[in-house]
């Protein structure tokens, strides 16, 4: 298969990929069209294995968007999972959200809402909104964020620290922001104990 790539014939590879599902071939096909920036075809290499529920190529696609630079699409490859919480706040685990999806389900709860998205458990994506229309977004675990060529400055921490002020201060809740700020800015094993943490530091009943 390496010889194939190194004598120019990429496109044979990407058919064993596709027609045969050879995983192999996937990912060579995809490190190929990625480095010549041929994103969008990546990502189709990576569907059919995608389809068929195969973690490795949820992650190769995540992989795919952040290198073309679409980071926040990140969020419609993970689900959110977290314990039951008390005092009126639900929990619910969805397979596609995204900021759409959050939005129409603040509208139609007429509640602020935050979802998380994991990136392999390694990295976190927050957003938050009100049904008044407050937003705000940040990043869980920015030292393995950069292992996935994620870029930081996307996600400032300090916009993030005074956007989950606001919204926990416009949905009832007691922040604690210097919490809130040493949950984004720290680092952890698993990105969900950091989304336990922030939990806490915005204030959420039960989170403890």
């Amino acid at each position: 298969m390496k010889v194939l790539l190194e004598h120019g014939q990429l496109e044979v590879v990407i058919r064993a990929a596709v027609e045969r599902g050879d995983w192999v071939c996937a990912q060579e096909s995809v490190r190929e069209l990625c480095a010549a920036g041929e994103f969008e075809r990546a990502e189709g290499v990576m569907a059919p294995f995608v389809a068929l529920g195969w973690r490795p190529a949820v992650w190769e696609t995540a992989r795919i968007l952040v290198r073309a630079g679409q980071v926040k699409q990140c969020s419609r490859c993970f689900s959110w999972r977290c314990p039951p919480r008390k005092d009126g706040w639900q929990v619910t685990d969805f397979a596609d959200v995204g900021r759409p999806s959050l939005a129409k389900l603040v509208q139609q709860t007429g509640t602020p809402a935050v979802v998380a998205f994991f990136l392999d458990s390694d990295v976190g994506f927050i957003e938050a909104l009100t049904p008044d229309g407050m937003s705000w977004e940040g990043l869980l675990n920015r030292r393995l964020a950069t292992s996935y060529e994620i870029p930081l400055e996307q996600f400032p921490v300090e916009p993030a620290v005074a956007g989950a002020v606001a919204w926990s201060a416009a949905a009832g809740l007691t922040p604690d922001e210097e919490a809130i700020r040493q949950t984004l800015a720290g680092s952890a094993l698993f990105a969900e104990e950091l989304f336990s943490a922030l939990l806490v530091a915005l204030g959420l009943p039960g989170a403890t």
